[in-house]
């Protein structure tokens, strides 16, 4: 039964692996093609978008919004939350 077992976990491993290298050569082959075709940026990379700094009055209005939930939830105990 042991035997069995190990037989079965190799043939499993084999699946996985056959697959693996299948889903690689896939996406060596899009990579290709997408660089054949020019479908990529001059830089081969998509840029990412700027990030910008957070609105302060947005801060405060979500503030604002969890400090009033919180007092509706008088049973809730909020003692992880640091009062403002």
């Amino acid at each position: 039964m042991l035997w069995e077992g190990l037989k079965l976990m190799l043939l499993g491993m084999g699946f996985v692996l056959v697959f693996l290298s299948l889903v690689l050569l896939a996406m060596q082959i899009l990579g290709a093609w997408f660089r054949r075709f020019h479908l990529l940026p001059e830089g081969g990379a998509v840029p990412l978008a700027k990030k910008t700094a957070p609105d302060e009055q947005l801060i405060a209005v979500i503030g604002a919004a969890i400090q009033a939930w919180r007092l509706q939830q008088p049973d809730q105990n909020h003692a992880n939350s640091r009062p403002r």
